[in-house]
């Protein structure tokens, strides 16, 4: 993979990436404008291209989501 990063950055038109992690959320976003710097999102943030990470992860079944949707559920009163 840090090959792939590196070699992408090359690309002119290439002005964003996003990696989404599927074990653990970690959705990490690189913008050339930024100078490729790593922003990363979790359960709870948005996304700045309008995507919530809690959206990207809704499939996603691991420890994370398991203990995010029971603390909405906690949260709103209501047993998942």
């Amino acid at each position: 993979m840090i090959i792939t990063r590196h070699a992408d950055k090359t690309i002119h038109s290439l002005q964003e990436y996003v990696l989404i992690e599927q074990d653990f959320v970690d959705v990490d976003v690189c913008r050339r404008v930024n100078g490729w710097i790593s922003e990363h999102y979790f359960l709870g943030d948005e996304v700045t291209f309008t995507s919530a990470v809690t959206d990207i992860y809704a499939r996603v079944n691991n420890e994370d989501m398991s203990d995010y949707l029971q603390q909405l559920a906690n949260e709103q009163g209501v047993i998942p």
